[in-house]
């Protein structure tokens, strides 16, 4: 065998050495399995901005203790919650929606108590911005419809707002889908009666009088069921869900 042979055999031996050292070391990187869902629950308004007001009741409080027993209620199937507040505290839109953005979020729900002037009226709103919004809104507005209707204090008053398109501060931002949801009227005195009770004093959902845990379990229910399945872009359109024409004018967010 001729050294020039002899040396070429040496050096393909040296090369498929090192290359078979160099696949050894290469890292298996299995396909990655889909991130846990993570819901960024706001509990509308708080400190100096109370929200809507009847008598003793505050929108605001109201909307933290449902958003702490819905938080309780995902825990238990697993899916896990973060807070825009924790508290009695002024937070503004951006505070909020840097805050769901920041924990990377896979869907954010504002959590609210509608309010007009006029006090016979009732019923459930879901509020979107964004096209990508609009799907989750849509869920969670016909999970209170169906959940909500027949235990409102006057069952054939009680009204399906639909959907409506706004530019709320809080949604206006956010990178995951945004939904804002009006369950009920503050200004309504039936609901207002069955929204004295706190969850933690009221924990059973058949009973009336314990409306705040009948919102939980509606918006639980709509939450659980978008994150089953996520739905895609919601088109540009605009919805035409029940009477969909929106609520009298109230006040702003």
């Amino acid at each position: 065998m001729s050294r020039r042979r002899f040396f070429s055999r040496i050096a393909w031996g040296l090369a498929f050495t090192l290359a078979a050292a160099l696949l050894a070391h290469v890292p298996n990187h299995p396909s990655s399995e889909a991130a846990a869902p993570l819901v960024c629950l706001d509990p509308g308004h708080g400190g100096s901005a109370p929200g809507a007001v009847n008598d003793s009741l505050r929108e605001a409080e109201i909307n933290l203790d449902v958003a702490n027993a819905l938080a309780a209620r995902l825990a238990a199937d697993g899916i896990d919650s973060v807070f825009t507040r924790t508290d009695d505290s002024t937070k503004s839109a951006r505070d909020r929606y840097e805050f769901c953005n920041a924990q990377n979020a896979t869907i954010l729900v504002s959590v609210h108590t509608n309010s007009v002037s006029d006090p016979s009226v009732d019923g459930t709103l879901a509020i979107y911005f964004h096209n990508d919004d609009r799907a989750l809104a849509q869920v969670l507005h016909d999970a209170m419809w169906s959940e909500l209707r027949s235990t409102a204090p006057d069952p054939a008053a009680f009204r399906d707002f639909g959907l409506r398109k706004d530019a709320l501060g809080v949604l206006l931002k956010s990178d995951m889908p945004a939904a804002t949801v009006e369950p009920v009227f503050l200004s309504h005195p039936g609901e207002a009666a069955r929204l004295a009770a706190t969850v933690s004093d009221c924990p059973n959902a058949s009973d009336n009088l314990c409306r705040r845990a009948q919102i939980v379990e509606a918006v639980y229910i709509g939450i659980v069921e978008y994150l089953a399945s996520p739905p895609g872009d919601g088109g540009d359109g605009e919805p035409n869900n029940g009477q969909g024409k929106g609520p009298p004018e109230g006040r702003g967010r």
